[in-house]
């Protein structure tokens, strides 16, 4: 239900942007992240949504894992 409300709220931002004429504030899901929408992942066979998770979880979560091991304090 948690990706329904995300899906939910970004369809609000995108009408008033279009109501306004403004851009987008704060876009919830990217150009790339179309198949995470609930409006589109909702119909999807049991397989494509393993498969489309996977590889959103891989494309959102790759900036936020640190490559660097951490430094040990003295």
């Amino acid at each position: 239900m948690f990706v329904r409300r995300l899906d939910d709220l970004q369809t609000l931002k995108e009408r008033k942007a279009n109501r306004t004429g403004k851009p987008i504030e704060d876009a919830i899901f990217g150009p790339d992240d179309a198949d995470l929408r609930w409006s589109r992942f909702k119909d999807f066979e049991p397989g494509v949504m393993h498969q489309v998770i996977g590889e959103g979880c891989s494309r959102s979560c790759a900036g936020s894992v640190a490559t660097d091991p951490p430094t040990p304090s003295t």
